[in-house]
């Protein structure tokens, strides 16, 4: 249970990022 809900958090974190960075390049 504790590693499923770190990968979740990773994945979420990181694809958080992948958006913040895709809308710097933006503008």
């Amino acid at each position: 249970m504790t590693d499923r809900v770190r990968i979740l958090i990773i994945e979420s974190f990181t694809s958080i990022r992948y958006v913040i960075r895709k809308e710097i390049k933006i503008s």
